[in-house]
């Protein structure tokens, strides 16, 4: 859910398999900054929860997502 208008960008798993077939040093750099970027969100956002609701909700919740990825 957006507060705002946005633009959402996607970018699949055959995506990705074509671009590592062609390109894998592009692939690689693609995931370590794909990675970087979701590490970053994560501080941010834990730090935000943290500050509005507490260290041990927050761990709570986060905890809770991590499960519902897998």
């Amino acid at each position: 859910m957006c507060d705002s208008e946005c633009v959402i960008y996607g970018f699949f798993q055959p995506d990705y398999e074509t671009l590592k077939k062609r390109h894998p040093k592009i692939a690689t750099n693609f995931l370590e900054a794909l990675s970087r970027t979701l590490g970053s969100l994560t501080d941010h956002l834990t730090g935000s929860l943290e500050e509005q609701i507490g260290i041990s909700e927050s761990k709570k919740i986060i905890l809770n997502a991590l499960r519902e990825l897998h």
